[in-house]
């Protein structure tokens, strides 16, 4: 992690590496999808007619990958699975992450 500004309490603006890896993780299925290239493909090809929900989405997807990568706390470990709290949630979020990815497999299958 690298601090540059100083926010307020333990919060900096810098760069998260934990973050990024979790947003390249996600974005996983859309970086291999021009190597699948599945044939039907309604996400890609999907209009949305309502523009203001266009605008909401854009705008906290921004903001929620600005959050994940830009805001730090330097009271925090760089990654820690010492507590049973900690092992729950970290178990929750691989398969959370296994469910999407299985998510992912079919919608490149074509179900």
């Amino acid at each position: 992690m690298l601090k540059f500004v100083h926010l307020f309490k333990n919060y900096y603006l810098g760069i998260s590496f934990i973050g990024i890896i979790a947003f390249v993780i996600q974005e996983i299925p859309y970086i291999i999808m021009p190597l699948v290239k599945p044939e039907l493909n309604p996400i890609m090809n999907m209009q949305n007619e309502i523009k203001w929900i266009e605008t909401v989405q854009g705008i906290f997807g921004m903001l929620s990958m600005i959050l994940l990568m830009l805001l730090v706390r330097d009271d925090v470990n760089l990654f820690s699975i010492e507590t049973t709290r900690e092992k729950v949630f970290f178990t929750l979020m691989i398969v959370m992450i296994l469910i999407n990815f299985v998510g992912w497999t079919f919608y490149y299958t074509g179900h």
